[in-house]
């Protein structure tokens, strides 16, 4: 099985988020600057895809997500019909912060788990507010996408 992560804006690795050293967020126009939570948005931790095939949801492994802090999650599929869980075939993750147009600072792990579901492990939040976290879902040769509003890190 093939995993991939989706870096969102990779060009902007430290936009925002600090410097080589992992200090946080220095950069020109944001030095002590948090990010907005976006309001009207459903933060809900269980979607439906773009296709309408599946439920998709995830766990976090800290609740509340920690600021600046390695976390993991863990991610199901049901089929939207049966309720039934689903063997997830392949996941691409992507990570942004909309409002700030970047992306996570480091690249998180993508594992398979016996029971269908997939962990990624290395997930971290540099910065407080309105994160986007997408999930490409890949069931038996179909790929639908689930999008999660994540609030951190209150």
């Amino acid at each position: 099985m093939h995993h991939r992560l989706l870096a969102i804006g990779l060009a902007t690795l430290f936009a925002c988020g600090g410097d080589a050293d992992g200090d946080s967020a220095t950069h020109d126009g944001h030095h002590g600057h948090h990010g907005s939570t976006a309001t009207g948005l459903d933060y809900s931790t269980e979607v439906m895809t773009d296709g309408g095939s599946w439920m998709v949801s995830y766990t976090a492994s800290a609740d509340p997500i920690p600021l600046s802090e390695p976390f993991a999650i863990d991610i199901m599929a049901m089929d939207h019909m049966s309720g039934d869980m689903v063997m997830i075939d392949d996941i691409a993750i992507g990570v942004s912060m909309p409002s700030h147009g970047h992306s996570m600072n480091n690249d998180p792990a993508i594992g398979t788990n016996d029971d269908g579901t997939v962990t990624v492990t290395g997930m971290l939040f540099h910065m407080e507010g309105w994160w986007e976290m997408t999930a490409d879902v890949t069931v038996m040769g179909t790929t639908e996408r689930a999008t999660f509003n994540v609030d951190c890190c209150q």
